[in-house]
Protein backbone atom coordinates (compact mmCIF):
# COMPACT_ATOMS: atom_id res chain seq x y z
CA UNK A 1 0.00 0.00 0.00
CA UNK A 2 2.69 1.94 0.06
CA UNK A 3 4.09 1.99 -3.27
CA UNK A 4 3.13 4.72 -5.31
CA UNK A 5 1.09 4.79 -8.38
CA UNK A 6 3.04 4.96 -10.76
CA UNK A 7 5.43 2.27 -9.41
CA UNK A 8 2.54 -0.11 -9.07
CA UNK A 9 0.80 0.75 -12.37
CA UNK A 10 4.37 0.60 -14.59
CA UNK A 11 5.06 -2.80 -12.93
CA UNK A 12 2.57 -4.42 -14.56
CA UNK A 13 3.47 -3.08 -18.19
CA UNK A 14 7.25 -4.13 -17.08
CA UNK A 15 6.34 -7.85 -16.59
CA UNK A 16 4.28 -8.21 -19.34
CA UNK A 17 6.71 -6.63 -21.32
CA UNK A 18 9.62 -9.15 -20.54
CA UNK A 19 7.64 -12.48 -21.15
CA UNK A 20 6.53 -11.04 -24.73
CA UNK A 21 10.45 -9.89 -25.72
CA UNK A 22 11.74 -13.32 -24.16
CA UNK A 23 8.58 -15.19 -26.32
CA UNK A 24 7.95 -17.28 -23.60
CA UNK A 25 4.72 -18.96 -23.30
CA UNK A 26 5.79 -20.71 -19.73
CA UNK A 27 6.65 -16.91 -18.92
CA UNK A 28 3.60 -15.24 -20.06
CA UNK A 29 1.24 -18.23 -17.93
CA UNK A 30 3.21 -17.18 -15.16
CA UNK A 31 3.03 -13.21 -16.04
CA UNK A 32 -1.03 -14.59 -16.02
CA UNK A 33 -1.73 -16.32 -13.32
CA UNK A 34 0.52 -13.65 -11.25
CA UNK A 35 -1.44 -10.65 -12.25
CA UNK A 36 -5.32 -12.26 -11.91
CA UNK A 37 -4.26 -12.75 -8.50
CA UNK A 38 -3.47 -9.13 -7.98
CA UNK A 39 -6.50 -6.83 -6.85
CA UNK A 40 -6.24 -3.58 -8.89
CA UNK A 41 -6.23 -0.15 -7.53
CA UNK A 42 -8.25 2.82 -8.29
CA UNK A 43 -6.49 5.54 -9.86
CA UNK A 44 -6.22 8.30 -8.63
CA UNK A 45 -7.44 11.97 -9.26
CA UNK A 46 -3.45 13.59 -9.62
CA UNK A 47 -2.46 10.16 -10.88
CA UNK A 48 0.16 11.29 -14.10
CA UNK A 49 -0.54 8.66 -15.85
CA UNK A 50 -3.91 7.19 -16.67
CA UNK A 51 -3.42 4.08 -18.29
CA UNK A 52 -5.16 0.96 -16.66
CA UNK A 53 -1.85 -1.13 -17.47
CA UNK A 54 -3.35 -3.67 -14.76
CA UNK A 55 -6.54 -4.83 -17.03
CA UNK A 56 -4.54 -4.29 -20.63
CA UNK A 57 -1.52 -6.50 -19.76
CA UNK A 58 -4.05 -8.78 -18.58
CA UNK A 59 -5.89 -8.57 -21.39
CA UNK A 60 -3.14 -8.88 -23.77
CA UNK A 61 -1.92 -12.44 -21.69
CA UNK A 62 -5.54 -13.89 -21.95
CA UNK A 63 -5.24 -12.96 -25.80
CA UNK A 64 -1.67 -14.83 -26.03
CA UNK A 65 -2.68 -18.02 -23.97
CA UNK A 66 -6.62 -18.10 -25.30
CA UNK A 67 -8.36 -17.38 -22.36
CA UNK A 68 -11.16 -16.29 -24.63
CA UNK A 69 -13.70 -16.60 -22.21
CA UNK A 70 -12.53 -15.62 -18.51
CA UNK A 71 -9.78 -13.06 -19.61
CA UNK A 72 -10.19 -11.24 -23.28
CA UNK A 73 -14.71 -11.32 -22.62
CA UNK A 74 -14.49 -9.97 -19.59
CA UNK A 75 -11.31 -8.07 -18.59
CA UNK A 76 -11.61 -6.65 -22.64
CA UNK A 77 -15.41 -5.56 -21.49
CA UNK A 78 -13.90 -3.38 -18.35
CA UNK A 79 -11.54 -1.31 -20.46
CA UNK A 80 -14.27 -0.70 -23.03
CA UNK A 81 -15.98 0.93 -20.61
CA UNK A 82 -13.07 2.84 -18.76
CA UNK A 83 -12.52 4.22 -22.39
CA UNK A 84 -16.32 5.39 -22.80
CA UNK A 85 -16.09 8.56 -21.07
CA UNK A 86 -18.15 11.39 -22.88
CA UNK A 87 -16.20 14.31 -24.66
CA UNK A 88 -12.69 15.07 -24.58
CA UNK A 89 -11.90 12.58 -21.23
CA UNK A 90 -12.95 9.81 -23.89
CA UNK A 91 -9.82 7.25 -24.19
CA UNK A 92 -10.30 4.60 -26.98
CA UNK A 93 -7.62 1.95 -25.84
CA UNK A 94 -8.70 -0.43 -28.44
CA UNK A 95 -7.69 2.06 -30.99
CA UNK A 96 -4.77 2.64 -29.60
CA UNK A 97 -3.92 -1.04 -30.18
CA UNK A 98 -4.99 -0.15 -33.82
CA UNK A 99 -2.92 2.09 -34.60
CA UNK A 100 0.18 0.59 -33.34
CA UNK A 101 -0.57 -2.18 -35.70
CA UNK A 102 -0.41 0.15 -38.22
CA UNK A 103 2.74 1.26 -37.84
CA UNK A 104 4.39 -2.02 -37.36
CA UNK A 105 2.29 -4.94 -38.12
CA UNK A 106 5.04 -7.36 -37.58
CA UNK A 107 5.57 -6.80 -34.19
CA UNK A 108 2.61 -5.16 -32.46
CA UNK A 109 -0.90 -7.18 -32.91
CA UNK A 110 -4.26 -5.87 -32.75
CA UNK A 111 -5.23 -7.18 -29.40
CA UNK A 112 -8.60 -4.44 -29.57
CA UNK A 113 -9.81 -6.32 -32.90
CA UNK A 114 -9.41 -10.00 -30.83
CA UNK A 115 -11.94 -8.66 -28.56
CA UNK A 116 -14.61 -7.10 -31.73
CA UNK A 117 -14.32 -11.01 -32.77
CA UNK A 118 -13.79 -13.09 -30.05
CA UNK A 119 -17.07 -14.93 -30.12
CA UNK A 120 -16.23 -15.78 -33.65
CA UNK A 121 -12.95 -17.14 -32.66
CA UNK A 122 -14.64 -19.24 -30.34
CA UNK A 123 -17.21 -20.52 -32.85
CA UNK A 124 -14.05 -21.12 -35.36
CA UNK A 125 -11.19 -23.09 -33.02
CA UNK A 126 -13.22 -26.01 -30.19
CA UNK A 127 -10.73 -25.67 -27.16
CA UNK A 128 -9.77 -29.67 -27.83
CA UNK A 129 -8.72 -28.75 -31.68
CA UNK A 130 -6.04 -25.84 -30.55
CA UNK A 131 -2.91 -26.46 -30.97
CA UNK A 132 -0.48 -25.18 -27.57
CA UNK A 133 0.35 -21.25 -28.42
CA UNK A 134 3.14 -21.04 -29.29
CA UNK A 135 5.45 -17.78 -30.52
CA UNK A 136 7.00 -17.89 -34.11
CA UNK A 137 6.00 -16.82 -37.74
CA UNK A 138 5.15 -18.82 -40.78
CA UNK A 139 6.83 -17.66 -44.25
CA UNK A 140 3.84 -16.48 -47.24
CA UNK A 141 5.69 -17.60 -49.77
CA UNK A 142 2.58 -16.07 -52.25
CA UNK A 143 -0.71 -14.77 -52.32
CA UNK A 144 -3.32 -14.13 -55.07
CA UNK A 145 -6.90 -13.69 -55.39
CA UNK A 146 -10.21 -13.36 -57.59
CA UNK A 147 -13.38 -12.35 -57.33
CA UNK A 148 -16.13 -14.73 -57.23
CA UNK A 149 -18.08 -12.86 -59.63
CA UNK A 150 -16.50 -13.11 -62.88
CA UNK A 151 -18.38 -10.14 -64.06
CA UNK A 152 -16.41 -7.80 -61.94
CA UNK A 153 -13.67 -5.58 -62.99
CA UNK A 154 -10.75 -4.14 -62.15
CA UNK A 155 -12.10 -0.63 -61.57
CA UNK A 156 -14.69 -2.13 -59.25
CA UNK A 157 -12.34 -4.23 -57.60
CA UNK A 158 -9.66 -1.55 -56.84
CA UNK A 159 -12.28 0.34 -54.13
CA UNK A 160 -12.20 -2.91 -52.19
CA UNK A 161 -8.91 -4.81 -52.53
CA UNK A 162 -5.40 -4.06 -54.30
CA UNK A 163 -6.12 -4.79 -57.61
CA UNK A 164 -4.09 -3.91 -61.04
CA UNK A 165 -4.36 -4.97 -64.55
CA UNK A 166 -0.38 -5.76 -63.93
CA UNK A 167 -1.24 -8.07 -61.17
CA UNK A 168 -3.52 -10.52 -63.53
CA UNK A 169 -1.90 -13.92 -64.25
CA UNK A 170 -3.34 -16.19 -66.46
CA UNK A 171 -6.07 -17.59 -64.29
CA UNK A 172 -7.32 -14.30 -63.68
CA UNK A 173 -5.94 -13.91 -59.99
CA UNK A 174 -4.43 -10.92 -59.06
CA UNK A 175 -1.03 -11.66 -57.57
CA UNK A 176 -0.24 -9.61 -54.51
CA UNK A 177 3.24 -11.32 -54.07
CA UNK A 178 5.70 -12.29 -55.59
CA UNK A 179 4.51 -9.78 -58.06
CA UNK A 180 7.64 -8.67 -59.83
CA UNK A 181 5.54 -6.32 -62.43
CA UNK A 182 4.29 -4.50 -59.08
CA UNK A 183 7.26 -2.69 -57.67
CA UNK A 184 4.44 -1.44 -54.90
CA UNK A 185 4.11 -4.71 -53.23
CA UNK A 186 8.00 -5.73 -53.09
CA UNK A 187 8.10 -4.44 -49.63
CA UNK A 188 5.18 -5.86 -48.23
CA UNK A 189 6.11 -7.94 -45.03
CA UNK A 190 5.33 -11.63 -46.24
CA UNK A 191 5.15 -13.33 -42.76
CA UNK A 192 2.15 -14.88 -40.57
CA UNK A 193 3.04 -13.74 -37.24
CA UNK A 194 2.20 -16.42 -34.25
CA UNK A 195 2.09 -14.70 -30.66
CA UNK A 196 0.36 -17.68 -28.75
CA UNK A 197 -3.33 -17.43 -29.96
CA UNK A 198 -3.24 -14.52 -32.08
CA UNK A 199 -1.80 -14.22 -35.49
CA UNK A 200 -1.64 -11.05 -37.79
CA UNK A 201 -0.46 -10.64 -41.29
CA UNK A 202 -0.45 -7.69 -43.82
CA UNK A 203 -3.49 -7.84 -46.21
CA UNK A 204 -3.78 -6.42 -49.59
CA UNK A 205 -7.03 -4.05 -47.86
CA UNK A 206 -5.76 -0.65 -48.83
CA UNK A 207 -6.61 1.96 -46.10
CA UNK A 208 -5.59 5.36 -45.99
CA UNK A 209 -2.09 5.42 -45.46
CA UNK A 210 -0.67 1.34 -46.53
CA UNK A 211 -2.04 -1.91 -46.25
CA UNK A 212 -4.47 -3.24 -43.08
CA UNK A 213 -3.24 -5.83 -40.95
CA UNK A 214 -5.33 -8.45 -40.41
CA UNK A 215 -5.67 -10.29 -36.92
CA UNK A 216 -7.19 -13.33 -35.93
CA UNK A 217 -6.51 -17.15 -34.63
CA UNK A 218 -4.80 -19.99 -36.03
CA UNK A 219 -4.53 -23.93 -35.96
CA UNK A 220 -2.99 -26.34 -37.80
CA UNK A 221 -5.28 -26.26 -40.54
CA UNK A 222 -7.41 -22.86 -40.51
CA UNK A 223 -6.35 -19.39 -40.00
CA UNK A 224 -9.45 -16.83 -39.19
CA UNK A 225 -8.75 -13.23 -39.32
CA UNK A 226 -10.29 -9.82 -39.54
CA UNK A 227 -9.65 -6.43 -39.50
CA UNK A 228 -11.93 -2.87 -39.19
CA UNK A 229 -10.87 0.72 -40.40
CA UNK A 230 -12.55 3.98 -40.73
CA UNK A 231 -11.06 6.36 -43.11
CA UNK A 232 -11.78 9.56 -45.82
CA UNK A 233 -11.68 8.57 -49.19
CA UNK A 234 -10.04 11.14 -51.55
CA UNK A 235 -9.69 9.47 -54.68
CA UNK A 236 -13.08 11.20 -55.85
CA UNK A 237 -14.50 7.95 -56.74
CA UNK A 238 -18.23 7.10 -55.92
CA UNK A 239 -17.98 2.88 -56.59
CA UNK A 240 -20.62 2.81 -58.40
CA UNK A 241 -22.87 3.90 -55.26
CA UNK A 242 -25.25 6.57 -56.34
CA UNK A 243 -24.97 9.72 -54.78
CA UNK A 244 -21.36 8.54 -53.28
CA UNK A 245 -18.87 11.15 -54.19
CA UNK A 246 -15.31 11.61 -52.89
CA UNK A 247 -13.76 13.19 -50.21
CA UNK A 248 -16.23 11.13 -47.90
CA UNK A 249 -15.66 8.74 -44.67
CA UNK A 250 -15.34 4.64 -45.60
CA UNK A 251 -15.59 2.17 -43.50
CA UNK A 252 -14.15 -1.65 -44.59
CA UNK A 253 -14.99 -4.94 -42.88
CA UNK A 254 -12.19 -7.38 -43.97
CA UNK A 255 -13.03 -11.26 -43.12
CA UNK A 256 -10.27 -13.61 -44.49
CA UNK A 257 -10.73 -17.34 -43.83
CA UNK A 258 -8.67 -19.97 -45.02
CA UNK A 259 -7.88 -23.95 -44.55
CA UNK A 260 -4.80 -25.81 -45.23
CA UNK A 261 -4.63 -28.56 -48.31
CA UNK A 262 -3.19 -31.75 -48.26
CA UNK A 263 -0.96 -30.54 -51.15
CA UNK A 264 2.00 -28.26 -51.50
CA UNK A 265 3.59 -26.29 -54.01
CA UNK A 266 6.89 -24.27 -54.75
CA UNK A 267 7.53 -20.72 -55.13
CA UNK A 268 10.58 -18.97 -56.78
CA UNK A 269 12.64 -16.47 -54.61
CA UNK A 270 15.70 -15.10 -54.14
CA UNK A 271 18.11 -15.19 -51.54
CA UNK A 272 20.31 -12.70 -49.16
CA UNK A 273 22.70 -13.20 -52.39
CA UNK A 274 20.64 -12.59 -55.28
CA UNK A 275 20.44 -15.97 -55.89
CA UNK A 276 16.81 -17.37 -57.36
CA UNK A 277 15.84 -20.71 -55.09
CA UNK A 278 12.82 -22.64 -54.94
CA UNK A 279 11.16 -22.78 -51.79
CA UNK A 280 8.36 -25.05 -50.90
CA UNK A 281 4.86 -24.73 -48.72
CA UNK A 282 1.47 -25.87 -48.05
CA UNK A 283 -1.35 -24.87 -50.06
CA UNK A 284 -4.05 -22.73 -48.27
CA UNK A 285 -7.33 -21.79 -49.61
CA UNK A 286 -10.35 -19.50 -48.74
CA UNK A 287 -12.35 -16.68 -48.92
CA UNK A 288 -11.72 -12.52 -48.61
CA UNK A 289 -15.11 -11.13 -47.61
CA UNK A 290 -14.63 -7.32 -47.81
CA UNK A 291 -17.87 -4.60 -46.69
CA UNK A 292 -16.98 -1.26 -47.78
CA UNK A 293 -19.81 1.44 -46.05
CA UNK A 294 -19.71 4.69 -47.23
CA UNK A 295 -20.47 6.76 -44.12
CA UNK A 296 -21.87 10.86 -44.19
CA UNK A 297 -19.80 13.09 -42.98
CA UNK A 298 -19.21 13.33 -39.04
CA UNK A 299 -19.90 16.81 -37.24
CA UNK A 300 -17.31 15.48 -35.03
CA UNK A 301 -14.68 12.44 -34.12
CA UNK A 302 -16.55 10.53 -31.50
CA UNK A 303 -20.12 11.16 -33.89
CA UNK A 304 -17.91 9.01 -36.43
CA UNK A 305 -17.60 5.92 -33.89
CA UNK A 306 -20.84 6.04 -31.89
CA UNK A 307 -23.78 4.52 -33.55
CA UNK A 308 -22.11 3.97 -36.59
CA UNK A 309 -22.17 0.18 -36.86
CA UNK A 310 -18.71 -0.31 -36.31
CA UNK A 311 -18.88 -4.18 -34.70
CA UNK A 312 -21.73 -5.61 -37.67
CA UNK A 313 -21.00 -6.98 -41.00
CA UNK A 314 -18.61 -9.40 -39.23
CA UNK A 315 -19.62 -12.44 -41.70
CA UNK A 316 -17.22 -14.88 -43.23
CA UNK A 317 -17.90 -15.60 -47.19
CA UNK A 318 -19.98 -18.71 -47.14
CA UNK A 319 -22.15 -15.66 -45.08
CA UNK A 320 -21.89 -13.60 -47.43
CA UNK A 321 -22.75 -15.76 -50.70
CA UNK A 322 -25.85 -17.25 -49.04
CA UNK A 323 -27.40 -13.18 -47.77
CA UNK A 324 -26.63 -12.88 -51.47
CA UNK A 325 -28.73 -15.68 -53.17
CA UNK A 326 -31.45 -15.01 -50.25
CA UNK A 327 -31.47 -11.46 -51.75
CA UNK A 328 -32.02 -12.33 -54.94
CA UNK A 329 -34.74 -14.83 -53.93
CA UNK A 330 -36.54 -12.44 -52.27
CA UNK A 331 -36.17 -10.16 -55.25
CA UNK A 332 -37.80 -12.60 -57.36
CA UNK A 333 -40.69 -13.67 -55.08
CA UNK A 334 -41.60 -10.02 -54.60
CA UNK A 335 -41.76 -9.71 -58.62
CA UNK A 336 -43.97 -12.78 -58.70
CA UNK A 337 -46.47 -11.51 -56.41
CA UNK A 338 -46.79 -8.10 -58.08
CA UNK A 339 -47.13 -9.72 -60.92
CA UNK A 340 -50.03 -11.95 -59.41
CA UNK A 341 -51.64 -9.30 -57.80
CA UNK A 342 -53.76 -7.03 -59.79
CA UNK A 343 -54.24 -3.43 -58.23
CA UNK A 344 -55.15 -0.24 -59.66
CA UNK A 345 -53.26 1.50 -56.97
CA UNK A 346 -50.15 3.42 -58.04
CA UNK A 347 -47.28 2.10 -55.92
CA UNK A 348 -45.86 4.80 -53.81
CA UNK A 349 -42.43 6.33 -54.99
CA UNK A 350 -39.27 4.23 -53.05
CA UNK A 351 -36.82 6.92 -51.39
CA UNK A 352 -33.13 6.98 -52.17
CA UNK A 353 -32.33 5.44 -48.98
CA UNK A 354 -34.62 2.78 -49.04
CA UNK A 355 -34.69 1.39 -52.10
CA UNK A 356 -31.97 -1.10 -53.33
CA UNK A 357 -29.55 0.16 -56.31
CA UNK A 358 -29.02 -2.50 -58.65
CA UNK A 359 -25.10 -2.89 -59.90
CA UNK A 360 -24.63 -4.54 -63.22
CA UNK A 361 -22.09 -6.32 -63.65
CA UNK A 362 -19.90 -6.06 -60.49
CA UNK A 363 -21.56 -8.97 -58.00
CA UNK A 364 -22.27 -6.51 -55.12
CA UNK A 365 -24.17 -7.42 -52.06
CA UNK A 366 -26.09 -4.44 -51.81
CA UNK A 367 -27.99 -3.99 -48.65
CA UNK A 368 -31.09 -1.50 -48.18
CA UNK A 369 -28.53 0.83 -47.34
CA UNK A 370 -27.51 2.54 -50.43
CA UNK A 371 -23.98 3.22 -48.53
CA UNK A 372 -23.11 -0.61 -48.26
CA UNK A 373 -21.28 -2.78 -50.60
CA UNK A 374 -19.59 -6.39 -50.17
CA UNK A 375 -17.46 -7.96 -52.85
CA UNK A 376 -16.13 -11.44 -52.33
CA UNK A 377 -12.57 -12.74 -53.54
CA UNK A 378 -11.60 -16.61 -53.34
CA UNK A 379 -7.87 -16.73 -52.65
CA UNK A 380 -5.07 -18.96 -52.55
CA UNK A 381 -1.62 -18.30 -50.52
CA UNK A 382 1.16 -20.77 -50.44
CA UNK A 383 2.33 -20.65 -46.45
CA UNK A 384 6.05 -22.60 -45.45
CA UNK A 385 5.31 -23.70 -41.39
CA UNK A 386 8.90 -23.83 -41.03
CA UNK A 387 9.62 -20.65 -38.48
CA UNK A 388 11.09 -17.74 -40.50
CA UNK A 389 13.16 -17.02 -37.85
CA UNK A 390 15.20 -19.62 -38.30
CA UNK A 391 15.58 -19.54 -41.89
CA UNK A 392 16.38 -15.92 -41.79
CA UNK A 393 19.15 -17.05 -39.04
CA UNK A 394 20.60 -19.43 -41.81
CA UNK A 395 20.78 -16.95 -44.27
CA UNK A 396 22.47 -14.12 -42.84
CA UNK A 397 25.34 -17.09 -42.06
CA UNK A 398 25.68 -18.06 -45.51
CA UNK A 399 25.98 -14.10 -46.34
CA UNK A 400 28.63 -13.42 -43.37
CA UNK A 401 30.07 -16.89 -44.73
CA UNK A 402 30.37 -15.00 -48.41
CA UNK A 403 31.69 -11.65 -47.06
CA UNK A 404 34.15 -13.23 -45.68
CA UNK A 405 35.53 -15.47 -48.00
CA UNK A 406 35.55 -12.69 -50.32
CA UNK A 407 37.41 -10.43 -47.62
CA UNK A 408 39.46 -13.13 -46.98
CA UNK A 409 41.10 -13.71 -51.07
CA UNK A 410 41.76 -10.29 -50.96
CA UNK A 411 44.64 -10.49 -48.10
CA UNK A 412 48.23 -11.05 -49.35
CA UNK A 413 49.87 -14.24 -48.01
CA UNK A 414 52.08 -13.34 -44.77
CA UNK A 415 56.03 -13.45 -45.18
Amino acid sequence: DDVKWDHYNIKFDYLYSTALLQRSIPYMKKFYQWVCGETPRPIPDDASSRKPNYYMTRFQAACVLGDWQDGVKHVGSTIKALGSGGGSSKTDYFMHYMLRALEMPMSNPNFGLVYHCVDRLQREFAALEAPPPMFGSWSVLSFKYRNTDARSTCNIDQEFICASEKMVDDDGFYTFYPAPQASFTTRVPRKLMLWGRVCQMVSPILGAAGFLPLTGSWNDTKVYMQTSWTFRDRSGGGGGVAGAGGNGFVRKHVIMRIERLPMEAQVESKDFLGKSKMDSGNVWRGYITVHLRRLSTPASGAQLYDGEGADDDYVDGEEAMQLKKAKEQEKEQEKEKENATLTQEEPAPESDKTKDVDHQGNGAVVANDTQTETQIYECELVISTDDASDKEKELKKRLYAAMNTAAGSNLSTPR
